[in-house]
């Protein structure tokens, strides 16, 4: 391929594409003349408020692409649905492209055919085309099937049709249909020993990749193997190790079509992780709040922060602390920030801006925010997070498997159940893995700051998860923690870009 015709952008399919981890990663590639490398065409999600993130973030490119870049912050420091529709109103060839750019539908096996068809009207012939995405993974992780054991074991009608354990076929009809010349396909590691019909998912996937289109060569992209040298586990990336700063292990598969004669490079790995306070240190400092369920606390600021110090003095070794030195505020949609977005960070640009979207801290309940004043505590000064029987009796939760804890007996530590419920993220290592459940509780995101006392807000997640501050999750906040708990980290999908690109010069 001759670099004439690489001169336009290589054409991207995201399919399953959650809220545009993947996508975004890809997009942020550019030549040595600033141009972006690859294209996305269409982006195919069933989720309403993932598409609506996914729309947005693809009008910010296309506004940032034509200079319009603070018509866009606008909107992000005024996030109404008038504000919205009066961008929408100002370029409205603009938002055609994005509405035709982005699919939202389920895929099914009928589905599937028409959105094929979208997909191939827009594709450019002259083209390499990239696709990407990973089925849902709930199906394959560990903990799901932990939870739907009695279904495997059982072998039983709910479990057989519960349509996720069958996703992977979707894509296969994608790289079947479209026939790329590369494709990435993300999943959770739990798809390694994931069966289907008493048969290996990964190895029916790979046997048929391998056959599908002429057939594609699956390569690891930390493994530098051939690949019929490689095992399963080679394609597991363990993010911590490439700039990512969180311990996220993902399955990633690289596909080439043996019509490219080039073998793809693998990422080069840090040889210094990258910490939690590294990467969410300079963003405001917020208070958390009193549930609406927490009856006797009033809401004002004041009765916030004499509860804090009361625990902090009860807990903390120095005895007192200043209430002035605790936030005030509890964030916002739109949060006052004087920093420089990605300063210190790789994965994206340095822009002065003067606020950042989705920070705001959740409320709970006083025994939570005591437990965590503890946790954080304990964890700044010891470097590690307390287990469950670690408590003190009265910041025991009211749960039966650790009942027992209350009498007194931690001679069964072994036998506590969620032993790791309430985890602070300590702030010289990497977190651990941002997942979905982020949006039911904080109590396995602890903010390792014991002043702020409280679980980490959505910006703090997407800035572990490598988003840059000014992207923004739509919809409920329950909705935005979900879509990033789900993504793939940018800045991984930015390196894995970079190889693709190398295939094509």
């Amino acid at each position: 391929m001759c670099e004439e015709e690489l001169a336009v952008p290589i054409d991207i399919v995201d399919i399953f594409a959650g809220p545009g981890g993947l996508g975004e990663g890809f997009s942020t590639v550019r030549d040595n003349e600033g141009n972006r490398v690859f294209n996305i065409v269409n982006s195919v999600e069933e989720k309403n408020f993932e598409c609506q993130t996914l729309r947005l973030r693809s009008f910010c490119r296309k506004l940032t692409d034509l200079n319009h870049y603070d018509d866009y912050l606008s909107y992000l420091s005024s996030p109404t649905a008038s504000s919205f529709e009066n961008l929408k109103n100002n370029y409205p060839d603009i938002w055609a492209e994005v509405d035709a750019e982005i699919i939202e539908i389920s895929l099914n096996q009928v589905s599937q055919v028409s959105v094929i068809k979208t997909i191939q009207k827009r594709l450019h012939t002259d083209r390499p085309l990239i696709l990407i995405g990973g089925p849902p993974c709930q199906a394959y992780s560990l903990v799901g099937r932990a939870r739907n054991s009695k279904h495997i074991r059982n072998n039983d009608e709910e479990w057989q049709m519960d349509k996720r354990r069958t996703l992977y076929k979707r894509y296969l009809y994608f790289v079947k249909k479209l026939m790329p010349d590369v494709f990435v396909m993300e999943n959770v590691k739990g798809i390694l020993s994931a069966t289907v019909e008493d048969e290996l998912v990964f190895s029916k996937v790979k046997n048929d990749l391998k056959t599908i289109g002429g057939g594609y060569k699956l390569y690891s992209l930390v493994v530098d193997k051939e690949p019929k040298e490689l095992n399963a586990n080679d394609f597991i990336i363990q993010s911590e190790n490439y700039g990512i700063p969180q311990r996220r292990h993902r399955v990633i598969v690289l596909g080439v079509s043996k019509r490219i004669a080039h073998r793809p490079s693998v990422l080069e790995p840090c040889y210094k992780n990258k910490t939690v306070e590294q990467c969410i240190g300079d963003l405001p400092k917020l208070r958390s709040s009193f549930s609406d369920r927490e009856k006797g606390y009033l809401k004002d600021v004041e009765t916030w922060k004499a509860f804090v110090s009361d625990q902090l003095i009860k807990y903390g070794k120095n005895g007192t602390v200043a209430m002035t030195g605790l936030p005030e505020s509890v964030g916002g949609e739109w949060a006052s920030y004087s920093g420089k977005m990605g300063q210190d960070r790789e994965w994206y640009q340095p822009i002065t801006i003067n606020g950042i979207p989705n920070h705001e801290s959740r409320s709970h309940i006083a025994k939570d925010i005591e437990r965590y004043i503890y946790c954080a505590l304990m964890a700044n000064e010891y470097g590690t997070s307390p287990r469950v029987d670690e408590l003190p009796v009265d910041l025991l939760p009211e749960h039966r498997n650790v009942s027992f804890l209350k009498n007194h007996d931690r001679s069964t530590r072994d036998d506590v159940a969620f032993s790791d419920r309430f985890r602070v993220q300590l702030r010289d290592e990497p977190s651990t893995t941002i997942t979905s459940h982020i949006s039911k509780d904080g109590h396995y995101y602890i903010h390792y700051d014991p002043l702020q006392a409280r679980s980490l807000t959505v910006r703090e997640a997407a800035r572990l998860q490598t988003f840059p501050d000014d992207y923004r999750f739509e919809g409920t906040r329950t909705s935005q923690y979900h879509q990033v708990g789900n993504a793939v980290p940018p800045y991984l999908a930015y390196q894995i870009a970079k190889i693709v690109s190398e295939l094509f010069g």
